[in-house]
């Protein structure tokens, strides 16, 4: 038991760094998702940004497209929609104190 112990101790370290931001992001990284609402055209359908989100992160109603960021898993599959209105940032701190900072609401004009 103690020599475990002593191995613990004395083995270094064993977990890989936080990322700095001056650091380079592996190729390919997907962050988290963002909307772009110039990009949204006022009179087409947004069900299709719906329909390719699977786990339900986006939501469109008759007025509306919801992003919630605590249900998003980062897939990028809303950013693979035709028309550009989702990309992918390189963002990947996404704590806040309060969940409603995660949902992002567009609305039609």
């Amino acid at each position: 038991m103690l020599g475990w112990f002593y191995r613990g101790l004395t083995g270094g370290r064993v977990t890989t760094p936080y990322p700095r931001r001056e650091e380079r992001l592996p190729e390919g990284f997907r962050g988290r998702p963002v909307v772009h609402p110039e990009r949204l055209d006022p009179e087409g359908s947004w069900e299709e940004y719906e329909r390719a989100c699977l786990p339900g992160a986006i939501r469109v109603s008759e007025k509306t497209l919801t992003l919630d960021l605590g249900r998003c898993i980062c897939c990028g599959l809303c950013a693979s929609v035709p028309g550009g209105a989702f990309t992918m940032e390189p963002d990947f701190e996404l704590a806040v104190r309060n969940r409603g900072d995660l949902v992002t609401v567009v609305h039609r004009d």
